[in-house]
């Protein structure tokens, strides 16, 4: 494994992503004073020609009283694709705000050469975390996004709901699925991915249990299965996608023990996955990705892409001995496994 600093400075920066797009390597992310600002957030994008040394960072979105919090890449029909939600502070409190549809937006920008950027516009998706887009065989584009529901109650007594949103061109409306909603369980953070007869989507469960990554089917997007348990634990913001070689990999936070800040946000791992068929996901192989030694550990947001070499290129964002979270890249292969 090689790894390797993307950008670090005296800011907060987190919740990176990563795309390969016309011969270079751009990493997106949040730049702000803390993990939980409101005030002056910015999204910023790097880029390499050798995934070593990068750019001085562009401004691609920024609010001086709004939240951009978690944004995405995807490479899709020529383009490269954002995708970023915003928050607007109007309750006063972190996590009423991010759960309140009416104070959160999801935006969408793309650019073809990786320089100019089209203007972000705003799309009727309501949630927060969106995962990349998603293009199915069929033609149409995916997001998977979730929201509280019964937000009026105190954070775990209500529940989060995945939904999965689609359309036929991202600038028209969203179509909404609800992929899981159950009462006792909190799902989040889904990660949408292509399978042999259709398409998956594995997600975080958040009620603090230990349990693990849930995962749900569907062939053609409009129906989906019920949430079934994988065997991955402790799985949070999943980053699941499918392999030149037909295997699955997924990157993650490793959440299985207490979510207390002593013990958050410890490790980063990634599973490589043979097969998606029941028990689920039991079929793989951890490979340790990193360790936050830090007394005040953050980090643990991922993001990967496989390279025409088919080494796999992976940014993750670690506090460790920094004063603050930075972004770092890491260089593996399927035979590390």
């Amino acid at each position: 494994m090689l790894t390797g600093t993307v950008t670090k400075n005296e800011h907060w920066q987190g919740h990176p992503d990563v795309a390969f797009f016309k011969g270079r390597f751009y990493v997106v992310y949040r730049e702000s004073k803390h993990h939980k600002s409101f005030k002056n957030t910015r999204i910023n994008i790097v880029s390499s020609k050798t995934g070593s040394q990068y750019s001085k960072p562009i401004t691609l979105l920024s609010s001086g009283k709004s939240r951009w919090n978690c944004p995405r890449l995807s490479v899709i029909g020529g383009y490269m694709w954002l995708i970023c939600d915003c928050v607007n502070n109007s309750d006063g409190n972190f996590v009423k705000s991010e759960n309140n549809p009416k104070a959160v937006s999801v935006w969408v920008m793309s650019t073809r050469d990786g320089e100019t950027w089209t203007d972000p516009f705003k799309t009727n998706i309501k949630g927060i975390v969106p995962d990349r887009i998603f293009m199915s065989e069929s033609g149409d584009f995916f997001v998977a996004a979730h929201m509280y529901k019964d937000m009026h109650q105190k954070y775990g007594g209500g529940r989060l709901v995945q939904n999965i949103w689609r359309t036929k061109n991202p600038k028209t409306p969203w179509d909404k699925r609800k992929l899981a909603n159950a009462v006792g369980h909190n799902f989040c953070e889904g990660s949408i991915c292509q399978t042999d007869d259709g398409m998956a989507c594995m997600m975080r469960e958040n009620s603090g249990n230990g349990l693990p990554a849930y995962i749900s089917f569907s062939k053609d997007g409009a129906v989906w299965s019920n949430v079934k348990p994988t065997r991955i634990f402790g799985c949070h913001r999943p980053v699941f996608d499918r392999l030149k070689s037909g295997k699955y990999l997924v990157t993650y936070r490793e959440q299985s023990l207490s979510l207390s800040a002593k013990y958050w946000a410890k490790n980063t791992f990634a599973c490589l996955i043979d097969s998606l068929s029941e028990p689920y996901c039991a079929e793989g192989i951890i490979l340790p990705l990193d360790h936050d030694s830090n007394n005040k550990s953050d980090g643990g947001y991922t993001g990967w892409v496989q390279l025409p070499n088919d080494n796999i290129y992976i940014v993750n964002y670690i506090t460790d001995d920094a004063p603050k979270p930075y972004i770092k890249w890491y260089l593996i292969s399927e035979e590390e496994f």
